[in-house]
């Protein structure tokens, strides 16, 4: 509503906007503004323009249709009060054939429909954006660096190479282990027996001998 107004007031049409944002005291200055004809026009929603009461208002111009069948009827309402005549004028577009017909099927009667010369066909016209200049402390976008393409005939890392200290800390090592080792296979070795004083192995004899010697009898030659 205050944009169409504004739009008025800038053809040169004395105009004002009443709705629910405004205060009342701002509401009746507008109303009373436009009574006494100061204002040609008066721009009011549904819900403002509900309470309105004025004499011999000759006409009511709808900018667009209402989506409720009734609030139409109220709005046609504000002319033609008491007996007096006036006249309805609403702009509509090819969107809005659904909410026209479902009216008409509302008032069971067909409204009368006129093309208005310069308004045919003029289709929905074209805004351009307006070009933004940068802001003083946007950055301008740098180029992206170019990324090393990566090597196909790299070659492949080779072992790290160990200290020389290191190395000579194992080889002292591996020689300090080998007196451990050969102590280790000098105790695994057979111990031969030691001799026991006193001990003395038994002669072997002939069998004839020692037979009759172990019987008490003297050994008897053969016949």
């Amino acid at each position: 509503a205050n944009r169409l107004a504004t739009q008025l007031e800038r053809d040169g049409i004395e105009a004002n906007a009443i709705h629910g944002n405004k205060s009342q005291n701002a509401r009746t200055r507008a109303l009373k503004s436009f009574k006494d004809g100061e204002l040609r026009v008066l721009v009011a929603t549904d819900i403002a323009a509900r309470g309105l009461d004025i004499e011999a208002l000759p006409h009511v111009v709808n900018y667009d249709l209402p989506h409720v069948a009734e609030d139409y009827v109220h709005r046609i309402g504000r002319t033609g009060r008491a007996g007096a005549t006036g006249e309805a004028v609403s702009l509509i577009s090819p969107e809005e054939r659904p909410l026209l017909a479902a009216i008409e099927r509302l008032m069971n009667r067909r409204v009368e429909l006129r093309v208005i010369g310069g308004f045919e066909g003029a289709g929905t016209p074209e805004r351009e954006l307006p070009h933004r200049a940068p802001h003083a402390h946007q950055r301008p976008q740098q180029h992206a660096r170019p990324q090393a393409q990566p090597n196909r005939h790299r070659r492949p890392p080779q072992q790290p190479q160990r200290a020389p200290q290191q190395a000579q800390r194992q080889h002292v090592r591996a020689e300090a282990q080998q007196p451990q080792y050969a102590q280790a296979q000098a105790e695994l070795q057979p111990v031969p027996p030691q001799p026991v004083p006193g001990y003395r192995p038994l002669t072997a004899h002939a069998t004839q001998h020692r037979v009759p010697s172990l019987l008490g009898g003297r050994p008897q030659r053969r016949r």
